[in-house]
């Protein structure tokens, strides 16, 4: 029981010591950020955080695999839950907007490229492009069922996640829209499929009667 209470005690710090150096690396930048910086964000020092890991760049790879995959998870859940193209891709973006938003999403979209060691760079673009294939995925799998409109699926995917990747720039959970609300409104405008118009009730009688010329019969 105590064995077990301590690796209790050391997952929980482990993922507040993650969480932290998250917020600390998407604030700052990968480049920028010290293990100094964490500690101070905890309340600790650089010191203690060789407890949990042996340096900065084990830190920044560890938070951006938590968010990768939680990525994987949402796009099992779009998979597995939705009922069309068109809901499949908006249950992986409502998903996906709440992770961008949290301590690991922001460390991976607020991160720049170049400032990722090459390794774990090199890592990242293969997952990230795997994600991107299978959301391509269910775009095409959209147009085809006539949920979502017809369009390019790699560019369509790209609009996309620049619309959520921008989220951590912008949003705030304070402010007037609701998480929820921006997801919808984004997959809406840019993927939903166009209602056609409705038929014009009674179209028929509404017609104006024929007019009558000189010399017609009474």
């Amino acid at each position: 029981m105590r064995a077990a209470t301590r690796t209790q005690r050391f997952d929980s710090k482990r993922d507040e010591v993650l969480r932290a150096s998250g917020r600390v690396f998407a604030r700052l930048g990968f480049r920028a950020a010290t293990l100094a910086d964490i500690g101070a964000e905890l309340g600790t020092t650089a010191a203690a955080l060789y407890y949990y890991a042996k340096s900065k760049d084990q830190l920044f790879g560890d938070c951006r695999q938590i968010g990768l995959d939680a990525i994987d998870a949402a796009l099992e859940e779009g998979r597995t839950t939705g009922a069309d193209g068109y809901s499949r891709l908006a249950i992986f973006f409502r998903r996906y907007a709440e992770l961008i938003v949290s301590d690991f999403g922001r460390c991976l979209a607020l991160a720049n490229p170049s400032d990722i060691p090459a390794g774990l760079r090199e890592i990242s673009r293969a997952r990230q492009g795997s994600v991107r294939r299978d959301v391509q995925g269910l775009i095409r799998s959209g147009v085809a069922d006539g949920s979502v409109r017809p369009c390019h699926d790699l560019l369509m995917a790209n609009m996309l996640f620049g619309a959520f990747n921008h989220l951590p720039r912008w949003w705030a959970p304070d402010g007037p829209q609701s998480l929820e609300a921006v997801a919808r409104a984004y997959v809406e405008t840019l993927a939903s499929h166009p209602s056609p118009p409705a038929p014009k009730a009674h179209q028929a009688h509404n017609r104006a009667p024929p007019r009558r010329h000189a010399g017609d019969g009474s």
